[in-house]
């Protein structure tokens, strides 16, 4: 199994979801991540999530070190194989508010 450039454009668009979901600028995300001990500027958290691959193939999820990975899952409360795009469900606490922004009517039936 190989991580594809469709697995890096999930990546990508996986971390801005969150991120969005969780309503914090890059800035914030990064002074968030800062005060549990990861430091991630908010530059590279906006690489990250860049989806644009055929124009910055060599910059694509630019330096996430596993590392980085772990931090943001971690906080996000994911699996490392959803971030990577390998998993179609974030198998954690966040799936509520992430189907409570998504899926509101959904959630109001059950």
């Amino acid at each position: 199994m190989s991580y594809t450039k469709e697995d890096k454009i999930r990546t990508a668009e996986r971390l801005a979801d969150l991120r969005k979901v969780f309503g914090l600028s890059y800035m914030q995300l990064s002074k968030e991540l800062h005060e549990i001990g990861v430091d991630i500027s908010h530059t590279s958290l906006k690489d990250y999530e860049e989806t644009d691959y055929d124009a910055h193939p060599s910059s694509f999820n630019k330096n996430m070190s596993i590392a980085n990975l772990v931090a943001l899952a971690d906080f996000y409360q994911v699996s490392y194989d959803f971030l990577l795009g390998k998993s179609a469900a974030p198998e954690s606490l966040i799936v509520q508010l992430w189907k409570s922004l998504a899926f509101p009517s959904v959630l109001r039936n059950k």
